[in-house]
């Protein structure tokens, strides 16, 4: 089992899938992608398809509504937990036969719901069996 730190800045939704399968030191394994915020998530969406999502989450949990969260602490992210629960902030994709087994457009992304950018990091463990 190898454990690996990302860490960047978010502003956009950042495609991973790459990374996993690049680090992969065995044929078969699952990587699950974690990140422990909770105002970002992670998910596997096709091409241009993060952005919809990031809108129709937007749809469901909208910034202007007045959440529990935004009372008790005046930060303006009520609405960023809500959209980051929906989605949830971790994911387990296979690899195997050393690649990443996703569909021919999809990729892994991480999608940071918060009121601006921010630094984050998604822990991506590789559990694999030779």
């Amino acid at each position: 089992m190898d454990t690996k730190i990302l860490a960047f800045v978010t502003a956009v939704p950042l495609a991973l899938s790459g990374w996993a399968t690049a680090n992969a030191q065995e044929e078969e394994q699952a990587p699950p992608y974690v990140t422990p915020v909770d105002t970002f998530a992670c998910d596997y969406n096709e091409g241009k398809g993060p952005a919809d999502l990031k809108q129709a989450i937007s749809r469901l949990a909208p910034p202007d509504l007045p959440y529990a969260h935004e009372l008790a602490w005046h930060d303006g992210n009520g609405h960023s937990h809500v959209q980051a629960a929906l989605l949830g902030p971790s994911i387990t994709l296979p690899i195997r036969a050393g690649k990443l087994r996703l569909g021919t457009w999809q990729q892994v992304v991480a999608i940071n719901h918060d009121n601006g950018p921010r630094k984050r990091s998604i822990e991506v463990t590789i559990i694999g069996v030779v």
